[in-house]
């Protein structure tokens, strides 16, 4: 069945149709949440004949963007061509591009990653010696001066954040925290950038705002949107130490806006819902209706809790039965999950070899090089890459 052809339950309904302008859904997990937005959009191009190019609806990461374009562009074909999809920071990205000249960039915006800040950061202390200086310093230092926050900082780190930002402003690049407080002065400052983000955003949609840290927050109030529909579970905000909470969520929530739950979840079974329900009781912020499952009553022994110790015990197990037969291979999903299973089997003497790296493929020094070297064509004023072109590649022109 096809986006088009299925059919909203009455919950989807009610959240497609409200002609509230303040509008937030509570979406538990597998309950449609996407398809609900898919056909909110349908609703404002087709219905309610918003202009595609004053729609733009924000998502957590820009796969979860991608895909709510494709599909609004199956349901909906040329008419969604003017829609804007982004995350927060993409969209904050466009802000800060359109004036960068204005900010004091050159016309060509790089994005520095957390090794880049941590490379400049180390030249900077080393250069200009700043012996009491550390890098979490400098960082705090560099957060608070961007947030306007005050902070007793010893003067050396307050020198090195001054020194970073003016290295960034020359190589014309920006890292992924001051993306926002940058659009943010863009538009504080300039009239004319504030009235195209207006009527750009009029009619904005934001998804997983569980999870939304403050400048977000700050840039969803300045778009000052007509209509707001807001999207979001406080059971799956699982971003706080990134600094995320559900206060945006909440906020969004009450009056006068309209509230719709939607729980009818189409991808677990009975007993997965049940168990889920009861797990997430403990929340002090436990909306108060329950997920309830349209797939049916399933097995109603599939869920069951286990201690690290019965899943180690299991791991050990059935390791040791496949030994006989050879070598074992271990495929993780995440670092963290294997140092565990690692420390499992090594306790129970099975000798265990390890094939992965802690870095992540974007941090691998032959990946970042190449990434550079585009990165230096794409803006010759990037000096950070440039140095690390002629370091992996020291017979190399510089980039002209």
């Amino acid at each position: 069945m096809t986006v088009a052809e299925r059919t909203p339950t009455p919950e989807q309904f009610a959240a497609i149709r409200s002609p509230n302008p303040r509008r937030t859904m509570i979406a538990h997990p597998g309950t449609g949440k996407t398809f609900a937005l898919v056909e909110l959009i349908a609703d404002m191009l087709e219905r309610r004949d918003r202009e595609p190019e004053c729609i733009t609806a924000t998502t957590f990461t820009r796969n979860a963007a991608g895909e709510l374009r494709e599909r609004v562009i199956d349901r909906c074909g040329g008419r969604a061509c003017g829609v804007l999809f982004g995350t927060s920071h993409s969209i904050a990205l466009k802000i800060v591009r359109s004036r960068a000249r204005l900010l004091g960039f050159p016309s060509r915006i790089v994005i520095y990653d957390e090794q880049d800040q941590t490379d400049i950061l180390k030249d900077i202390i080393a250069t200009l010696k700043l012996n009491r200086c550390t890098l979490s310093g400098a960082r705090d230092a560099i957060e608070d001066r961007r947030s306007g926050a005050p902070g007793a900082w010893e003067v050396q780190e307050l020198h090195a954040a001054e020194e970073y930002e003016a290295r960034c402003r020359r190589a014309g690049a920006v890292d992924l925290g001051w993306i926002i407080p940058l659009a943010l002065k863009v538009l504080r400052t300039d009239r004319t950038a504030l009235a195209e983000w207006h009527r750009r955003a009029r009619y904005l949609i934001v998804d997983e705002a569980h999870d939304t840290a403050p400048p977000e927050w700050a840039l969803y109030q300045m778009l000052e949107p007509v209509e707001l529909a807001v999207v979001g579970d406080p059971n799956q905000n699982i971003y706080r130490f990134r600094g995320t909470s559900t206060a945006f969520l909440r906020a969004a929530a009450a009056p006068p806006a309209e509230v719709v739950f939607l729980t009818q979840s189409f991808r677990s079974t009975e007993p997965v819902v049940r168990a889920a329900n009861n797990l997430v009781s403990h929340n002090p912020e436990q909306p108060p209706e329950k997920l309830r499952s349209a797939a049916g009553s399933g097995n109603v022994n599939a869920v069951r809790s286990s201690t690290f110790a019965e899943q180690a015990t299991v791991l050990v197990g059935v390791c040791q039965h496949y030994l006989s037969l050879g070598s074992v291979g271990l495929l993780s999903r995440t670092n963290r999950d294997l140092e565990f299973q690692v420390r499992a089997l090594r306790g129970a003497g099975v000798t265990v070899r390890e094939l992965t790296t802690p870095r992540a493929f974007y941090a691998l020094p032959e990946v970042r090089a190449f990434h550079a070297h585009l990165r230096a064509v794409y803006n010759p004023h990037d000096e950070v890459a440039t140095r690390l072109v002629l370091a992996h590649w020291p017979a190399a022109p510089a980039p002209r």
